[in-house]
C-alpha cells in the first residue's frame, strides 16, 4: 500500500530552499504540480424501475443529490447509461481509487462486474470488465479491500433451508468470483445488501432483513468468510440496501470508528458500537441500491499546504533581514 506520510516533509524542505532563494513563484508552480488532495464524493446508484437509473453525488449530512463531478458536463445530468443486453439494474457499488465498479445484472439475470466511465458525451456509462459473468447469483453488495486489492460480495440462497449466504472474492481484473471458503457460511437469514471494507481488511455489512430476522449489522472476515452479528439496526424491513464507511468521520484510511452510511429510501447513519441506524432528516430517494465513498485522491492536504506557505513566508522574511555577503 502506498504511503504519503513522508511526502510533505520532503516538500517542506524543498520549499524552504526555494523560498530562501526568493522563488515564491516557483513554489506556487511546485504546489500546482503536486496538487491538493481532492475531497471524495459519496456516490449512490438510485433506481425505481419506472424512471431512468441515476448515479448521484449524495451529501452525507443532508442526503441532497447532485450530478457527480466527473459527469457534470453530461446533457442528461445524473443519468446512468447501460450497454445493450443489460437489465439496467445494479446491486452493488464500490470504488477502486477514483474508479467506480458495480455489479450489473444482465437481461438474462447473469451478474457482471462492470466499470463506470465517461462516454463520448461526458455521461456516466457502465460496461462489463469481461465477457464472463462473476459466476454467482444473489449478489447484492460490493466492497473493495485496499489491503489485498480484491472486491467482495456475498451470496444468499432463499430457496433452501437454512437460508444462508457465503462470502465471494471477485478479481477486479477478470471480473470472476470465487468462494472464500466453500464450507464457511454467514449467519442464517442474513441477506447482505450492503458492504464496505476498512483499512484493516475487515468487511462491514448490513442486511435488509429476511424471514423472522430483521435488519442486522455485522462484520465479516475476508480471509475466512465468517460473519459476526453485532446487532439489529432498527431499520424497517427491506429498507437498508447499501452501505459505505463514512470516510470523513473515519479518516483518510477508512477505519470504521465513528459511523457508517447506509441507504434505501432514505440515508442513515449507523453507529458501529450499537448497530443502530439513525435516519438523516430530509433525505429521500427512490431506492439507493449501491453506495461508494472513495478515498480522497493522494496529494497535499490543506494542512500540508498551510505549513508550506508558512515556511516559505518565514524564510522569505528571514532572507530580507539577513546581512549581505
Amino acid at each position: 500500500m502506498r504511503r504519503f506520510s513522508d511526502r510533505p516533509v520532503a516538500l517542506a524542505r524543498r520549499s524552504s530552499r526555494i523560498a530562501a532563494a526568493g522563488g515564491i513563484a516557483t513554489l506556487a508552480t511546485l504546489m500546482a504540480a503536486v496538487g491538493i488532495a481532492r475531497s471524495a464524493e459519496l456516490v449512490g446508484y438510485q433506481a425505481n424501475f419506472e424512471s431512468p437509473a441515476t448515479l448521484d453525488a449524495i451529501d452525507p449530512d443532508s442526503g441532497a443529490t447532485a450530478t457527480p463531478a466527473p459527469y457534470q458536463g453530461c446533457f442528461a445530468g445524473s443519468a446512468l447509461f447501460f450497454e445493450a443486453g443489460s437489465s439496467g439494474f445494479v446491486s452493488g457499488l464500490a470504488s477502486i481509487g477514483q474508479v467506480l465498479y458495480a455489479l450489473e445484472w444482465s437481461a438474462a439475470s447473469d451478474i457482471f462486474l462492470s466499470r463506470v466511465s465517461a462516454d463520448e458525451f461526458g455521461c456516466a456509462r457502465l460496461a462489463p470488465v469481461a465477457e464472463s459473468p462473476v459466476g454467482f447469483s444473489g449478489l447484492e453488495s460490493l466492497a473493495y479491500c485496499e489491503i489485498d486489492g480484491m472486491l467482495y460480495s456475498a451470496t444468499f440462497d432463499s430457496s433452501v433451508f437454512p437460508h444462508r449466504g457465503q462470502l465471494v472474492r471477485i478479481d477486479p481484473g477478470t471480473g470472476l468470483g470465487i468462494r472464500v471458503d466453500p464450507k464457511a457460511f454467514l449467519p442464517d437469514d442474513h441477506n447482505v445488501t450492503g458492504m464496505d471494507c476498512d483499512a484493516t481488511g475487515t468487511l462491514h455489512a448490513v442486511t435488509g432483513g429476511f424471514a423472522a430476522v430483521s435488519s442486522r449489522y455485522l462484520t465479516i472476515a475476508r480471509t475466512s468468510g465468517a460473519g459476526i452479528t453485532l446487532g439489529p439496526t432498527g431499520a424497517d424491513f427491506g429498507e437498508l440496501q447499501s452501505l459505505a464507511i463514512d470516510r470523513r468521520a473515519a479518516g483518510a484510511m477508512g477505519i470504521a470508528g465513528s459511523s457508517l452510511l447506509a441507504a434505501g429510501s432514505v440515508l442513515h447513519q449507523i453507529d458501529p458500537a450499537s448497530a443502530a441506524a439513525t435516519p438523516i432528516p430530509g433525505s429521500s430517494f427512490d431506492t439507493v441500491w449501491g453506495l461508494a465513498f472513495p478515498l480522497p485522491e493522494p496529494g497535499l492536504d490543506l494542512l500540508g499546504l498551510t505549513g508550506l506557505l508558512s515556511l516559505a513566508w518565514m524564510n522569505r522574511r528571514s532572507l530580507r533581514g539577513a546581512p549581505a555577503h
